[in-house]
């Protein structure tokens, strides 16, 4: 059947993730630059699309979200609604106001 899951379930895995980090006796936590790496590159390799998805690289599909905080710092900003998204290099969604000029320009 369908898989359960969708973009929008991103927060709430990662907060699973972080939960069951907890018991960890090392006491790890989950970091920004490790939730970006599993929401993009790491999701891509784990269906197999790693080649055309997960990461900024020429040749890939251009798609971006644009968020308002920066991950690296917080990772509870991936999951939250995004500030501008871009789909196959086109601006789709634009809540931050960029100017219309980049609505193609991914």
């Amino acid at each position: 059947g369908p898989c359960p899951v969708s973009p929008a379930a991103a927060g709430f895995e990662l907060e699973m993730i972080d939960f069951c980090l907890q018991d960890h006796p090392e006491n790890i936590r989950l970091d920004g630059p490790s939730a970006l790496r599993i929401s993009t590159i790491n999701g891509a390799r784990a269906i197999g699309r790693e080649g055309e998805l997960g990461s900024l690289e020429v040749g890939k599909r251009a798609d971006l979200v644009v968020l308002d905080e920066n991950p690296l710092d917080d990772w509870r900003t991936l999951g939250q609604k995004a500030a501008a998204v871009f789909v196959d290099g086109e601006l789709v969604v634009n809540e931050c106001g960029l100017p219309e000029e980049l609505r193609e320009a991914v």
